[in-house]
């Protein structure tokens, strides 16, 4: 038996007054296997975010290793629906309805499984019709993020299917592809180990900046929705104490999260 859950242990249950929290959900390349949990994507996220946001943000991982679409998105909507935004980022493996639960082999390269006229390209298709009937209904905003440095993927065709796919259900689709190139970066560099393809601190760093810059291009942060006040240290403490009497965050948690939030607005 395997013990899976999310980075974030601590999990909000209440919108809080001043504070925008946006949901980071997917699998291991979320959750950020094998770097530390300032390095990961949505903690880089999430100080970008408080940057260019005239609200606290907390960006919250749900990323759980092993997870494939369904299990993330089925995940997602147990939780209570206190976010103001969500990013599902994807691989190449989360077509994978069996594999990593039941050790069913699927074949390298991935790409042809995410095609539609294939069984689990048309779950996939299935899982966004989905996700578009409940991001309507809660008025939630949505970006697909793909994001993939595991070799033999094809990731360019992947990339193409899932722009397709967003495409088709109006979602704003980021390929992260683009970025990594760009840094030119070796086979150690990328990755965190020489037997582990999951990304690097570095990588993460990169593919966090240009996923928010995306936000910011699609007006998720938009200073005429926002307030003029600038968040001082008193209403930032307010909030962190409102986490813990009212979502039963640990202060150490909380702690950690007001000093990140200080450092970047004041």
């Amino acid at each position: 038996m395997r013990a899976i859950y999310p980075r974030n242990h601590c999990l909000p249950v209440t919108r809080i007054q001043g504070l925008r929290r946006y949901a980071f959900v997917g699998d291991s390349m979320v959750y950020g296997h094998g770097v530390s949990p300032d390095q990961t994507l949505p903690a880089v996220a999430e100080r970008q975010m408080n940057a260019c946001s005239a609200y606290s943000v907390e960006a919250v991982n749900l990323g759980v290793n092993g997870y494939n679409l369904w299990n993330s998105w089925l995940d997602f909507k147990a939780v209570p629906q206190v976010y103001d935004g969500l990013i599902l980022t994807l691989c190449s493996n989360d077509m994978e309805l069996f594999g990593r639960s039941y050790n069913v082999p699927y074949e390298i390269p991935r790409s042809p499984a995410w095609e539609k006229t294939h069984p689990c390209g048309a779950a996939i298709a299935a899982c966004f019709a989905d996700i578009a009937a409940f991001c309507k209904e809660f008025s939630l905003p949505v970006v697909v993020c793909y994001y993939n440095t595991f070799e033999g993927a094809s990731p360019e065709r992947i990339a193409e299917i899932l722009h397709g796919l967003c495409a088709s259900f109006r979602f704003p689709f980021v390929d992260s592809l683009l970025p990594v190139k760009e840094l030119k970066l070796s086979r150690d560099d990328l990755r965190v180990g020489e037997s582990d393809e999951h990304p690097s601190p570095r990588v993460h760093e990169t593919v966090g900046r240009y996923l928010v810059g995306k936000l910011e291009d699609q007006g998720w942060f938009d200073s005429t929705l926002m307030p003029t006040a600038k968040m001082t240290e008193e209403t930032i403490v307010s909030i962190a104490r409102s986490m813990i009497e009212a979502d039963d965050y640990t202060r150490e948690y909380t702690n950690h999260w007001a000093l990140r939030v200080l450092g970047i607005k004041q």
